[in-house]
């Protein structure tokens, strides 16, 4: 069972994470830097050598020549942006992780006060399994899709519709 130097020690090691992917975050943020300048070097260095060829700049031989020497480099500033949002997210959620790692030790003794240990270890167990899981859950499996699939077994239980359970209710005119 989660003791209660278990949530701070979850929350240290979440924190540790979110504070690696910073430092992954901005070398891909410099990668990204580069690439743009290396476009730049490689657009003014095509044009420059279809001049030297004596190729119009704007026929296609110029216009292939840049074309050819920018997207190795568009490629890798794609790259850089992808992976730099993709740090940037699991980033947010490590830190999240680390609020909710920490939170629990409080949730934990209010719960103990006021509950049974049942409760208590359904909470721990719960909050085990969530704290755990891989970032970036996949879909389907997100709290939204699982309290939608509790509203559609109970709208099948009670012949209501789901889309009845979530509409405000109307005002009087």
């Amino acid at each position: 069972m989660l003791g209660l130097a278990t949530g701070k020690a979850m929350a240290n090691h979440f924190a540790n994470e979110a504070r690696e992917l910073e430092r992954a975050e901005a070398r891909w943020y410099l990668w990204l830097i580069g690439a743009v300048v290396a476009m730049l070097g490689a657009v003014i260095g095509a044009t420059a050598l279809a001049t030297l060829l004596g190729f119009s700049l704007a026929s296609w031989e110029a216009m292939t020549l840049r074309l050819l020497s920018v997207a190795p480099v568009a490629l890798l500033a794609w790259v850089a942006i992808r992976n730099h949002g993709k740090t940037n997210s699991l980033k947010h959620e490590y830190r999240h992780k680390a609020a909710v790692a920490e939170s629990i030790d409080a949730y934990v003794k209010q719960l103990s006060e006021h509950h049974d240990n049942v409760m208590v270890a359904a909470f721990l167990r719960e909050s085990a399994t969530r704290l755990f899981a891989a970032p970036q859950a996949a879909p389907g499996t997100t709290p939204l899709d699982e309290a939608l699939k509790v509203l559609n077994n109970f709208a099948k239980n009670s012949n209501t519709n789901v889309s009845d359970l979530v509409k405000p209710p109307q005002v009087a005119k």
